[in-house]
């Protein structure tokens, strides 16, 4: 049987991967989180981001154009969101 936190990162790494959906840095914060974690989280990430790789065309090891600007997205969201300090 699934645990609640595979269960919870299988549904992340789902949205994670789908371009359809929007993504936070609270998202980012809780997916990264379960997988440095759990194993069995971080199986399905490895699984699930090479099945990704594949059929876009990329090296598996590195991470799709897709996935840099999800990074950068998030990135940049967490700058702006930022307090200014003067």
């Amino acid at each position: 049987m699934d645990s609640s936190e595979l269960k919870k990162a299988r549904v992340l790494i789902d949205h994670y991967l789908d371009p359809s959906v929007r993504w936070t840095p609270s998202e980012e914060r809780e997916m990264r989180q379960l997988v440095r974690e759990h194993d069995s989280c971080a199986d399905y990430y490895n699984r699930a981001v090479t099945v990704h790789r594949m059929m876009v065309g990329v090296d598996a090891g590195q991470p799709s154009g897709f996935e840099r600007e999800r990074m950068m997205n998030v990135v940049v969201e967490e700058a702006t969101a930022a307090p200014q300090h003067s």
